[in-house]
């Protein structure tokens, strides 16, 4: 997931390079956690994210995924987003 990693962290310098206000997080996780091996977190100003828990843009690599040559991109918030609605 190395190779992964570095992908995402050239993703996130892209986002924020540009001009329409990306914010980015790639979270540094150990490795006997049950938690993505590649982590990459894309939000913008004003999706209410400064928890990690507003809108948000999330990819992410497992071990597991690289064997099914699939993986996850997300658009979606965490249950405490402060702005419920259908």
């Amino acid at each position: 997931q190395i190779a992964y990693n570095a992908l995402f962290a050239i993703l996130a310098t892209t986002f924020r390079g540009g001009p329409d206000g990306w914010e980015t997080r790639q979270e540094p996780l150990p490795p006997q956690a049950q938690y993505p091996d590649a982590y990459l977190h894309v939000s913008r100003a004003g999706w209410k994210d400064e928890s990690l828990n507003g809108i948000h843009l999330e990819a992410y690599v497992l071990s597991n995924q690289l064997r099914s040559r699939a993986a996850v991109v997300a658009l979606h918030c965490e249950g405490g987003w402060p702005m419920r609605f259908r």
